[in-house]
């Protein structure tokens, strides 16, 4: 059932296939309860009817756009991601540029900061916080063609890997002085690739069971305790499971009786921990689902194919961002706050939701 949305930047991903791609970590939680919430920002893109996708981002269901909704050449730009530092919004993606490349770009309230030149294919896909500074995780391709992991601050760029073979990075986590960031690097130059994270620019690889049939997009660090989730395909049941790993021991979410994959986010809130994604049910479809301390709570509607994307964590209360399709044609961001949807946008048309804050 994956990918949602039939997109360009898959042409360049094609070491990372996977069944879904999605972005969150802890570094986004706020437990603070005594802060009344005020706004929720959701961070996607929005169709234009001209097959073209733009970014935006949506303040209480309201669409500020970040890229132009019909640029005047064939184009689709995405934001991944969103946080809030002090009153300053800020969102992460890629633009198309006329000249047929792919451009990192990051938004401070709506303006653009470009972080490569547009001369070879780049994207921003994660954004944290660097104390007072702001940073992004994605890749950029060398001259070579060879994608490099990297990782951005305030506009400066540092690599993670050194362009022997493609890599990228799906998600950045940053504790005390400790930057951990999540990818995948080559093997060979036309091998497979594996599920890595490094911790301080040393890499760790992931301890898959089936690493070259697996995928982890999100990791959270939570009281020096690391959490990894994604998915693993196991080609004996012909069907991908969610996973997720802490500090390297595996817990099997699904088990492989229908497809699944934990590629929504992890959410660690005291001494639980939520992992967000999908299973498919009896009928074939996909649905929302998040486990709880290993417990599952299905959340989409079960006649129409849905997933989680994302999700944040205030005080009490649990949001769950991602899609639902209200006819089989017709994608559209929900959220749900304790199990209750909430369409992302009040107006009409395909839009997809993919990373969520709550100020």
């Amino acid at each position: 059932m994956k990918n949602k949305k039939s997109k360009p930047m898959k042409k360049f991903l094609f070491l990372f296939v996977s069944a879904f791609t999605s972005l969150i970590a802890c570094k986004k939680n706020n437990n603070d309860n005594t802060v009344p919430e005020t706004n929720i920002y959701v961070a996607g893109h929005a169709y234009n009817g001209n097959d073209e996708w733009y970014a935006c981002y949506w303040k209480n269901g309201v669409k500020v756009d970040l890229s132009p909704a019909n640029p005047g050449h064939p184009s689709d730009a995405e934001a991944y991601d969103i946080i809030l530092m002090g009153n300053d919004v800020y969102a992460c993606g890629y633009e198309y540029t006329a000249a047929g490349k792919y451009r990192a770009v990051y938004w401070k309230n709506g303006t653009a900061n470009y972080l490569t030149n547009g001369s070879t294919d780049a994207a921003a896909f994660a954004l944290t916080s660097f104390g007072s500074d702001v940073g992004g995780g994605g890749y950029e391709t060398n001259a070579a063609g060879i994608q490099i992991a990297k990782y951005w601050k305030n506009g400066t760029a540092f690599n993670v890997t050194n362009g022997t073979y493609n890599a990228i990075l799906h998600d950045i986590a940053v504790t005390n002085s400790d930057v951990y960031v999540l990818g995948r690097e080559a093997t060979t130059a036309a091998g497979n690739s594996v599920s890595k994270y490094w911790k301080n620019g040393v890499q760790h690889i992931v301890a898959g069971y089936f690493p070259f049939n697996a995928n982890f997009n999100h990791i959270a660090v939570h009281n020096n305790d690391v959490y990894i989730s994604g998915y693993e395909y196991d080609p004996s049941l012909t069907l991908s499971r969610a996973v997720y790993y802490k500090n390297d021991v595996i817990t099997w979410l699904t088990n492989g009786a229908n497809t699944a994959a934990a590629e929504g986010g992890i959410l660690v809130n005291g001494s639980d921990v939520y992992i967000l994604g999908y299973e498919t049910n009896a009928s074939g479809k996909a649905v929302a689902t998040y486990w709880k301390n290993g417990t599952k709570t299905m959340l989409g509607d079960a006649v129409t194919n849905s997933e989680l994307t994302n999700g944040f964590i205030k005080g009490s209360d649990i949001y769950c961002l991602g899609f639902l399709y209200n006819n089989p044609t017709l994608e559209q961001g929900h959220y749900w706050k304790n199990g209750t949807a909430t369409k992302v946008y009040n107006g009409s048309g395909k839009n997809f939701a993919r990373a969520i804050y709550v100020q």
